[in-house]
């Protein structure tokens, strides 16, 4: 059985956010992974790589999934 855990990476920092991952699923509104034990979480950030050998997935924090900066409310310019 092969098990991922999950990183997010925000500049020059990575922290693990999800352990035990054993399916990616990729949905519009971003991607859905399922833990083990049936946990679901959605990330709407972008998938940097994936280590099969180490078992891990990095993704970049801010980073949709299509590429685009993501824009959080309060951070546009004049709000």
């Amino acid at each position: 059985m092969c098990l991922a855990t999950v990183y997010l990476e925000d500049g020059d920092q990575r922290e693990e956010i999800l352990s035990d991952v054993i399916q990616i699923e990729f949905k519009g509104e971003g991607v859905l992974m399922t833990t083990l034990l049936g946990e679901e979480r959605l990330f709407q950030d972008r998938i940097k790589s994936i280590d099969l050998m180490k078992g891990t997935i990095l993704i970049e924090k801010g980073v949709r999934p299509d590429g685009y900066l993501r824009v959080e409310e309060g951070d546009r310019e004049g709000t």
